[in-house]
């Protein structure tokens, strides 16, 4: 009687001297197999670096693009297919996919974005390897659309590269691309451009490429 109240705590009190006990004798099989996970998770992030790092850039971006007005329309990550390749004529190469950050369709404009989570440094030496990148979704976007115009009716469609570590002021990455910083998506997308594109200009421009299909190219 004077033992029973105790037996449930005196049981639990074995059970946690067992499970030391265990724990001291298996403690170089346990610090082994933690030591495992640290090493296999640190060799995760560094493989994966450049998609995490572009991945945190790209939600930066969106978070700034959300705040803009009702009439703007946001479509991420864009993938364009062409069955067959098509020719780039500029490079001569050819282009059967094409990814692109985000596209932004609103009165002031049709903006293709894309995202740099790059150090200043970095933009300066790959400068002409991001201009490159940039111009080739620009003119699969073109090609993209092309059925669905005329020639001369395709909406223009203007190339910034945002930068998440800054720029120096007034850099252009080229004379069709504008660099910017998130802080100043807001403004430079409102920023007022003639002519200025219709409603109906815009409901279908984003129409055509929210149906992101395979384009099959005459080539």
């Amino acid at each position: 009687h004077i033992h029973s109240p105790y037996a449930g705590l005196s049981r639990q009190l074995r059970n946690v001297r067992n499970e030391r006990t265990n724990l001291i004798n298996n403690r170089d099989f346990a610090i082994k197999w933690e030591c495992n996970n640290v090493v296999n998770s640190y060799n995760f992030l560094k493989t994966n670096e450049p998609f995490l790092i572009g991945a945190y850039g790209e939600e930066v971006v969106i978070g700034s693009l959300s705040h803009l007005p009702d009439e703007y329309h946001v479509i991420n990550d864009v993938n364009l297919r062409f069955s067959p390749a098509i020719r780039w004529k500029e490079t001569g190469e050819y282009i059967q996919s094409c990814q692109i950050d985000h596209i932004v369709v609103g009165p002031t404009g049709i903006f293709l974005l894309e995202t740099k989570n790059w150090k200043s440094s970095n933009l300066e030496m790959n400068a002409d390897v991001l201009v490159h990148q940039v111009r080739r979704s620009s003119y699969a976007l073109w090609y993209y659309t092309g059925d669905y115009y005329r020639y001369y009716e395709r909406p223009k469609v203007l190339n910034v590269v945002i930068s998440l570590h800054g720029v120096n002021s007034g850099r252009k990455m080229d004379k069709y691309m504008d660099i910017i910083t998130p802080g100043q998506i807001y403004d430079y997308i409102q920023r007022q451009r003639y002519p200025a594109l219709s409603d109906e200009i815009v409901k279908k421009f984003v129409k055509i490429v929210e149906r992101q299909e395979t384009c099959h190219s005459k080539y």
